[in-house]
């Protein structure tokens, strides 16, 4: 008998219903599936693996990218969310997010940033203060 080569869980619901994190127990990698399948492997893209050491980017026009690798190519990849979702990202799977070019035409200030995370009655917040 041959063994399942995936073994899924749905780890992460996605906010706006198209997008979910599911792992594979087999392996303990974590999968990003879209609503073209029941599972990752089955989706149209295959299985797309989280590349959890890498950071999530937000970009200037307010989108966050997720980055993946492709199974089925070896290929890096990406998926895009909003900024919501995006944090959610971060904090569920402890990845850093940057801030990848919002603040590239603002030269004079953007040596002068300082950044904090406040935590407030459970209550999480990040702070970014221009000096």
């Amino acid at each position: 008998m041959l063994k399942p080569k995936y073994s899924w869980t749905r780890i992460l619901r996605g906010t706006n219903g198209s997008h979910s994190f599911w792992r594979d127990e087999i392996s303990g990698l974590v999968s990003l599936k879209d609503s073209s399948g029941c599972t990752p492997d089955i989706t149209d893209d295959g299985v797309l693996w989280l590349e959890d050491w890498l950071p999530l980017k937000l970009h200037r026009d307010g989108y966050v990218s997720i980055p993946l690798r492709s199974e089925r190519t070896g290929r890096q990849t990406s998926s895009v969310t909003n900024l919501y979702a995006g944090l959610r990202i971060a904090a569920k799977f402890k990845m850093e997010m940057i801030i990848e070019d919002c603040l590239c035409d603002l030269e004079e200030v953007s040596h002068d940033v300082e950044t904090q995370v406040y935590d407030r009655n459970g209550h999480h917040a990040i702070g970014i203060k221009f000096k």
